[in-house]
């Protein structure tokens, strides 16, 4: 009795130490970042890449120069020693120069530009109809450990840098799914500003929790629609909303392999992700869900080369993957992760979320077989570490920045009668493309689908291609 009572009383003291922590750490960290000027450290970075692309620059921009993005590039907050850290252990985007334009026409009447009416249906969006941007997950939608450069930024969460919820500074330094929408959309609201915690108000519309699982996604869903109601700068009935959902990995990390028969995972994952999805389609009019599929957590255990203090760490965070104990059920656990996947794909087809003209759910399955890259070095091939963070295991900076995604159209038309696409691709080095397509035609139903991991490594932004098709 007294051990359960002491439980009882240590775990909501945990949990307000860590917020307390979490919360003077960033703090004391913004006072640190800000006293070192951001233009000097971003300009050292950029004169690099430059260099690397033989170009000169002047780290000015030039005399005619209307660029919005360099009249005001000064951040959310200081953060120019963490930048400067992770970029120089690689695991931080390579920043986009100032003198390469964004690849597309954003101007209006522009394909991808506002349309000159607000559209009546999910099916007739353009890129700058979006007004309001959401997210909902686990902590690799919360940013956690992003930008972390030690073990004791671990338990930071970088919100304003996830891929699919994040929207600090420009893309030209963190390419994410809101920064460039912004392009589109300059008056874009709803993506979060910079590291915070879920319950503050930097987070916005960023509604995702570290420990996230399926089971919390209706609470978050409610979450996300009362947050979004209570916004005056939504005009919640007439604001077309995005809203990207990606859960299941703690589910499979620290849940599954606890149930008494885990294989009921898949149909828990299915009823808690479809009364979430319910409720979004009930109570938030106007809106487009991207759900991404899960990965395929099996191949974290095949990372090589990993730092023991990552194993460590890794089997405190992941005991159903890393844990010596259920190693035979690795084939079962793949299986069922395989099952959560097709589920997913599945509900994202249903006409019960594609029947109108006010809601939609896309699948994205980029995530299915996705892997880490490998790098040759003296000891032999190994997983190259810098594209995860510091635990080995949450996605480094470099990952978030749509560096690992690659990201191609998913359409889903009545007579495949495409009437225009417009594509903006980032090609990297000899291995993989971004691409973010908008397309018009009958039902036409797109969005952005995010493939694999490239296969080759450091990240290099190489070119750029702007094309209809």
């Amino acid at each position: 009795m007294r051990i359960t009572w002491l439980v009882l009383l240590t775990i909501p003291a945990i949990l307000w130490v860590r917020a307390q922590t979490q919360s003077r750490l960033v703090q004391w960290l913004d006072k640190q970042y800000e006293a070192i000027r951001r233009d000097l450290v971003m300009g050292l970075i950029q004169r690099g890449s430059a260099s690397k692309r033989g170009i000169a620059t002047t780290g000015k921009p030039s005399s005619g120069s209307t660029n919005p993005e360099s009249v005001n590039t000064a951040p959310q907050r200081g953060k120019s020693l963490r930048v400067t850290s992770q970029y120089f252990n690689n695991k931080f985007q390579e920043p986009v120069a100032e003198d390469i334009p964004f690849p597309c026409d954003t101007a209006p009447g522009s394909p991808g530009a506002r349309s000159a009416t607000r559209p009546t249906s999910v099916h007739r969006l353009r890129p700058g109809d979006i007004d309001v941007i959401g997210a909902m997950g686990d902590s690799l939608t919360a940013g956690s450990s992003t930008a972390a450069t030690n073990l004791a930024e671990l338990i930071i969460e970088n919100r304003g840098m996830s891929w699919s919820g994040g929207g600090e500074s420009t893309w030209r330094e963190y390419l994410t799914l809101p920064n460039i929408l912004k392009k589109f959309n300059p008056s874009l609201i709803g993506y979060a500003v910079r590291d915070s915690l879920g319950f503050q108000k930097s987070s916005q519309f960023n509604v995702a929790e570290p420990f996230g699982i399926t089971s919390d996604m209706p609470f978050q869903a409610e979450l996300l629609v009362k947050r979004m109601r209570s916004d005056k700068r939504v005009d919640y009935e007439n604001d077309w909303k995005m809203v990207t959902i990606m859960i299941g990995a703690n589910d499979f990390c620290c849940h599954m392999c606890y149930l008494q028969n885990f294989s009921v995972t898949p149909q828990l994952h299915k009823n808690s992700l479809t009364k979430a999805l319910d409720y979004l389609r009930d109570n938030m009019p106007r809106t487009i869900v991207n759900l991404v599929v899960p990965p395929q957590l099996t191949k974290v255990q095949e990372y090589r080369g990993k730092p023991v203090i990552c194993s460590l760490i890794n089997k405190i965070e992941c005991p159903c993957m890393f844990g010596s104990r259920w190693e035979y059920l690795k084939e079962n656990f793949a299986q069922i992760i395989r099952e959560v996947q097709e589920i997913e794909l599945q509900l994202a087809m249903s006409s019960q979320y594609n029947s109108n003209d006010s809601f939609a759910v896309v699948g994205h399955p980029f995530l299915v077989d996705a892997s880490i890259p490998s790098k040759k070095t003296a000891r032999g091939e190994i997983t190259d570490f810098s594209f995860l963070a510091e635990d080995c295991f949450h996605f480094s900076q470099k990952t978030h920045a749509s560096g690992q995604f690659s990201c191609l159209s998913l359409t889903v038309t009545r007579d495949l009668l495409v009437m225009y696409c417009v594509t903006v691709r980032v090609t990297l080095r000899l291995s993989f493309s971004v691409s973010l397509s908008w397309c018009r035609a009958p039902r036409i139903l797109m969005l952005v689908n995010l493939l694999s991991f490239p296969r080759h490594a450091p990240l290099l932004t190489s070119g750029w291609v702007c094309q209809l098709s």
